[in-house]
């Protein structure tokens, strides 16, 4: 007997959002989920609308930009015009000129096309929003209200969007990631090593929190058992030199190691050497910390803020520790207390790993992504729905 499953037709996505480079939270969540079995549990056209390869260009209006989104503006139009898509999913932005340009492509797919739309926000909400023209904020709600659903990458963000949004067409969907540790690669306890590391690993944004964890090596200058290392691209450029200036204005040369951008086996070998994870974001369009996923995966205790859906994947106290934003010496604190007690940081960062592949790994977040689509394609258009509300009022 032949499977019927085997015969059923693949939904089609059309996917628009851009993989590194350059190399960010959004940019790797979008390669992480083409790169998951969602590309083969669907029929997916994925269209890269990359505007920047650095992430210092990102936010910045240029003509060039403009240019470019009318090139893709008309390569959309060409695909809705040769094909229908069971769902169109968009990356949208949360600030700058790129929320107008993801807007017009929302319109076009739900209004010209009539496509099932989703908006998938990696940011706070639209933090601009009240500083735009009159004429941009009615493009920019007209698309909001138009989409099927807006998806965000976690729960503590919906008041972001409630103004724009109603509450039945939210979503959320917390981002995975491909495991690069085995089991047997977890530091384990008791550790024989002298010295703690502390590793900070994102942009050197100082939003991201890179100053307030140099601020508090600053203030455990005199335990030389614990080195910080801080991996990840400057940005500004300028801030590299402001920052060696610092260390060595504090003293602490002998406990800091800027590393710059790490990738690949550095970057595997920049966490499997660290003992504490810290991410101290005050970031304002920080939504969810994909990096503290990659700590997680590594089996690392996990100092950050409780920005955005922060606290949804780290549990104060649990996994990790939620300070105060911009609080050096509170983060000095819980640096001095896991590097104090080596059992604690072993227990936390067991549960970090158990939660992790749990929850977070490249699988689970696949088929997150599979049962929401699913469930929107198998659910009424918006179409549908107006024309079932018109045949019930006739049956009255």
């Amino acid at each position: 007997m032949q499977d019927i499953t085997s015969c059923e037709r693949k939904k089609t996505i059309f996917f628009i959002g851009n993989v590194p480079p350059p190399i960010t939270g959004l940019t790797l969540s979008n390669k992480y989920l083409l790169d998951s079995r969602f590309s083969h549990v669907f029929d997916v056209t994925f269209i890269d609308c990359r505007f920047v390869d650095d992430v210092a260009d990102t936010g910045k209006f240029t003509i060039y930009k403009v240019l470019l989104g009318i090139k893709y503006l008309t390569k959309l139009f060409y695909y809705f015009s040769t094909r229908s898509y069971d769902i169109v999913l968009i990356n949208y932005a949360s600030i700058g000129w790129a929320v107008m340009r993801d807007s017009l492509f929302s319109i076009m797919s739900s209004v010209l096309f009539k496509h099932k739309t989703l908006l998938w926000m990696h940011g706070n909400g639209i933090l601009d929003f009240d500083q735009r023209f009159v004429f941009s904020k009615k493009i920019v709600a007209f698309a909001l209200k138009k989409a099927t659903r807006v998806v965000l990458v976690g729960d503590n963000l919906r008041t972001r969007v409630v103004r724009w949004v109603s509450k039945a067409n939210m979503e959320t969907v917390h981002y995975g990631i491909k495991p690069v540790f085995d089991k047997h690669e977890i530091l384990q306890f008791p550790s024989s090593k002298k010295t703690v590391t502390v590793l900070y690993f994102s942009n050197m944004i100082r939003e991201k929190g890179w100053l307030v964890t140099l601020k508090a090596a600053a203030k455990l200058k005199r335990r030389s058992d614990i080195q910080f290392v801080f991996c990840g691209s400057w940005w500004p450029l300028s801030d590299e030199g402001y920052a060696r200036k610092l260390v060595r204005e504090w003293g602490i040369e002998n406990q800091v190691d800027f590393r710059g951008k790490t990738l690949g086996k550095e970057k595997k070998r920049a966490f499997s050497e660290a003992d504490i994870f810290v991410f101290p974001t005050f970031f304002p369009v920080e939504t969810f910390g994909l990096v503290n996923l990659e700590a997680m995966d590594a089996g690392l205790p996990i100092i950050t803020t409780s920005r955005a859906a922060i606290p949804e994947i780290v549990d104060d106290g649990i996994n990790g520790f939620l300070i105060p934003e911009q609080d050096a010496e509170a983060l000095a604190e819980k640096i001095t207390y896991l590097a104090d007690h080596p059992e604690i940081r072993y227990k936390i960062g067991k549960r970090n790993r158990e939660k992790f592949m749990k929850y977070y790994t490249i699988d689970a977040y696949a088929d997150r992504w599979i049962e929401l689509l699913n469930t929107v394609v198998a659910s009424p258009s918006k179409i549908g729905k107006k024309i079932n509300r018109e045949l019930s009022m006739r049956r009255k």
